[in-house]
């Protein structure tokens, strides 16, 4: 295979699938990747869709912010640890950018090739339920949770399967004229698995992405007037309601996903500090990453010295789990803010909202609600301060910012 660029689009494939399957496996490919790009030579630097993109230097912008606050930091172990996190926010960018940006087959063969992925994802974590329950690990049809996604943290799990869903609802919208076919009756029954195994997944800000997502389907359904899509979007959230039900005779319990727990912090009651999982002392880690804020709102703590900060304050505050776990901020959004201060901040802000916003002007609503995805994926989680977060976020802002600035954008939005 002597042409890099069938080579570049056979990895990009991998990289796909590779994603919610097997997290070991995506280090590899992207080395592959950038070793195929440095096969250019001189062309490697030809980096045309870089310089006219606003969102890929969105990503190269903040990378650099992050290698700035080394600058500031005590810890650079950390510091160079979380730059290598964080190193597909430099290299995908320009890899992707000198190969330019693939024709409209190509790019929905890459989307169909990540639907396999999430269906071998939700295919292991049913198969690893059945083999808990057989050697006694674990209850009749106990579906939920970790059990559900062994492969992925459930909040990542619920992201990737909630992109999943978008695409699903895309192919269906672009063969519209043909709505009657097996691929489409396929992309149905696909898309009701990955809301369903999102729900059981028990992921709190994945349930709110899918709300928002099916919400945004439906209003596009009512404007578009396409019947048969608000009926898919209406019996999907009745199905996630049957299934929260079900759920909740199966445990006997009454929490509704945790949120119930908020109220607890809100009402200032009594939390268990010694806890990891619950969602109230989320809530009170929030707070220890707003103490390091308030001390350092311009410039942070420094990319290196983030985690020592937050292990201060958990120590301070008696958060015995959370410090012995070594826990981030988990949003996104106040570990941005408190490791490298408003700028930092205002970038991470800024690759949300600039292509969203191109995104509704174009009526791209497939890299729109891939953006609202990770957006609230943030709220609960920092994302982009692990592997499986970075990687998805980057990856597929590469391949669908280009479309943005294209001619084929209209061809991929959901007009048709």
């Amino acid at each position: 295979m002597k042409n890099p660029k069938t080579r570049h689009y056979i990895l990009t494939i991998l990289l796909a699938f590779l994603l919610p399957v097997y997290q070991k496996g995506v280090p590899i490919i992207i080395v592959l990747l950038l070793v195929n790009w440095i096969s250019l030579g001189r062309k490697a630097l030809h980096l045309s869709d870089l310089k006219s993109n606003i969102t890929l230097q969105l990503l190269l912008a903040f990378y650099l912010w992050h290698v700035l606050g080394l600058l500031w930091s005590n810890n650079l172990d950390f510091g160079l640890f979380d730059l290598e996190i964080k190193s597909s926010f430099l290299l995908l960018p320009m890899v992707f950018a000198a190969f330019g940006r693939f024709k409209v087959r190509r790019f929905e063969r890459v989307l169909k090739v990540y639907l396999l992925g999430c269906g071998t994802a939700i295919f292991v974590g049913v198969i690893n339920s059945i083999w808990s329950y057989k050697f006694g690990e674990g209850q009749f049809l106990d579906f939920y949770d970790h059990n559900i996604t062994p492969i992925l943290h459930i909040s990542y799990f619920a992201m990737y399967l909630n992109l999943g869903l978008v695409i699903c609802f895309y192919l269906i919208i672009r063969n519209e004229t043909n709505f009657y076919s097996w691929r489409n009756i396929s992309l149905i029954v696909l898309s009701f698995v990955f809301a369903l195994a999102t729900f059981l997944s028990t992921s709190r800000n994945g349930f709110l992405a899918l709300i928002f997502i099916l919400l945004i389907v439906s209003a596009y359904a009512i404007i578009r007037y396409r019947k048969w899509l608000l009926g898919i979007s209406i019996v999907l959230i009745m199905w996630i309601v049957a299934s929260s039900f079900l759920k909740d005779i199966n445990s006997g319990k009454a929490s509704f996903h945790g949120l119930d727990q908020i109220g607890k912090v809100m009402n200032r009651e009594e939390v268990d500090k010694d806890e990891g999982e619950s969602t109230a002392v989320r809530v009170l880690i929030w707070t220890s990453t707003w103490n390091l804020i308030k001390e350092n709102p311009i410039l942070g703590v420094g990319t290196g010295d983030i985690k020592d900060g937050l292990m201060d304050d958990y120590k301070l505050s008696q958060y015995s789990e959370p410090y012995r776990k070594n826990y981030n901020s988990h949003n996104q959004y106040l570990q941005s803010f408190a490791a490298l201060g408003i700028i930092g901040l205002l970038l991470l802000l800024s690759m949300f909202a600039y292509p969203a916003f191109v995104a509704l002007q174009k009526t791209n609503y497939l890299y729109l609600m891939f953006i609202i995805n990770v957006a609230v994926s943030c709220l609960t989680e920092s994302i982009l301060e692990v592997q499986a977060g970075v990687v998805f976020f980057v990856f597929f802002s590469v391949l669908f910012a280009p479309i943005l600035n294209a001619s084929e954008s209209r061809k991929l939005s959901f007009k048709t």
